[in-house]
């Protein structure tokens, strides 16, 4: 095994906005306010997953198997 442990997958952004507005009048009438109020929130979540990275042999591929023409041949006979 390479690495193990927790990665991540992929990211996810959520926003959501609130307004609220307020308004307020004197008692005579004659002023008016209107306060407005916007809140904003962005949070961006990342998703994990547990995984697991080996590697066969110290080598990227499978092991080697043997040739075409079956199991390698021995030395030649003495005296050849």
């Amino acid at each position: 095994i390479t690495q193990e442990g927790e990665e991540a997958i992929g990211t996810d952004t959520f926003v959501r906005e609130d307004t609220s507005s307020d308004s307020a009048t004197s008692r005579s009438g004659r002023r008016s306010a209107t306060d407005t109020t916007t809140t904003g929130q962005q949070s961006t979540r990342t998703a994990t997953a547990w995984r697991v990275h080996y590697q066969c042999n110290g080598a990227g591929g499978p092991p080697p198997g043997p040739g075409p023409g079956g199991p390698p041949a021995g030395p030649p006979p003495p005296g050849y």
